[in-house]
């Protein structure tokens, strides 16, 4: 779902933007050599801030491009997704023992430059849903590796 958000920013927008210079470590994927717990709340802090980013990102498109909607629709969806699907499979089922220890910290809301150029606001966005798209690929395979707990 996010990778046609990703084609359809790049179709409303610009496909040779560049990468945003601080990127977002909250989307990075977490080092396979960590201990599981780490590696559930790095997964659950990474999905807490893309919703967040997703956020921004799709209201900077309603802003630079109010006519797409069909970008609107697949970012509120992939927004939605994480809410309602992703987050709670992940405490529930991948990550049971994680949830059952102290709940990690929020992470950082996502930050953004005090003063957005569009051309700003284009780097930013596509780096999100670049990065987002990465680690949904990586959580879906980490996920297919995991044995899920019936807790739901």
């Amino acid at each position: 779902m996010i990778s046609k958000g990703l084609v359809q920013w790049q179709m409303h927008n610009e496909n040779g933007v560049t990468a945003w210079k601080n990127g977002f470590p909250e989307l990075q994927v977490p080092n396979d050599t960590l201990p599981v717990d780490q590696v559930c709340h790095r997964v659950k802090g990474g999905l807490r801030f893309m919703q967040a980013a997703l956020e921004i990102v799709r209201g900077q498109q309603e802003e630079l491009n109010p006519m797409a909607t069909d970008l609107d629709f697949s970012l509120g969806n992939v927004t939605e997704s994480v809410r309602s699907h992703l987050l709670p499979l992940i405490s529930a089922k991948a990550c049971p023992e994680a949830t059952a220890q102290a709940t990690p910290a929020t992470p950082p809301a996502p930050t953004t430059p005090t003063i957005w150029h569009t051309d700003k606001k284009k780097r930013w966005g596509h780096t999100v849903l670049k990065l987002s798209n990465t680690f949904l690929a990586w959580l879906a395979e980490w996920l297919n590796q995991r044995p899920l707990k019936n807790h739901l």
